[in-house]
This record gives structure tokens, C-alpha cells and sequence, in this order.
């Protein structure tokens, strides 16, 4: 397990649908996580995005860049 999991984290923000997506976000005092998993065509994507920056957090990490990652033709 990263030592990061293993300490306390404050909860952000939390969405679901609860069928097809789950993201989530929450953070220790120097470290920002971002959680997102989605299924795609039957298959579970899962993204884990760790940062020590809030600034980079809030603008890459966010529910919105990181759904936009994924092209569906």
C-alpha cells in the first residue's frame, strides 16, 4: 500500500451515479488525490491521479478533465 492511504485523508468532494461512474477527491496536508472509475463498453476504467499541488489538482485532476480523457467512438 503507498504510505499515503495508510494516513487519514478529508474528503473533498464525492459523485457517483452509483452504476457507471465514482469520483472522488481528498487530501492529507501536503498531498491531493483524485479517484475516477468509469465503465466503458463493459470495462471498468480506473484512475488514480496523485499530486502535491492543489492548483494542479483542481485543474487536471477534477471530475470533468479527467472523464474528458476517455474518447468513445
Amino acid at each position: 500500500m503507498f504510505q499515503i492511504f495508510q494516513q487519514s485523508n478529508n474528503t473533498l468532494e464525492l459523485h457517483t451515479d452509483s452504476l457507471s461512474y465514482f469520483y472522488k477527491t481528498h487530501n492529507n496536508d501536503t498531498t491531493y488525490i483524485s479517484e475516477y472509475s468509469k465503465v466503458f463498453d463493459k470495462n471498468l476504467i480506473y484512475i488514480l491521479a496523485i499530486s502535491n499541488s492543489k492548483k494542479i489538482a483542481d485543474s487536471l485532476f477534477n471530475r470533468s478533465e479527467l472523464s474528458n480523457r476517455f474518447n468513445q467512438n
